[in-house]
């Protein structure tokens, strides 16, 4: 079960030199509890959908 997902990513500029690196983590939590969960069905959709096009 996946309760989160790391995002990286690269600029360049327009030399194609890169000039930023960086990470973002999402991580899906229970508000109640604050226990980790699976990220909802209708995110998890949406990230494969925009990985698929």
């Amino acid at each position: 079960t996946r309760t989160q997902i790391t995002f990286s990513y690269r600029i360049y500029n327009q030399n194609n030199h890169l000039i930023n690196e960086g990470l973002t983590t999402l991580v899906f939590v229970n508000r109640s509890t604050m226990k980790p969960r699976r990220a909802p069905d209708w995110f998890s959709e949406t990230i494969e959908k925009g990985i698929e096009d």
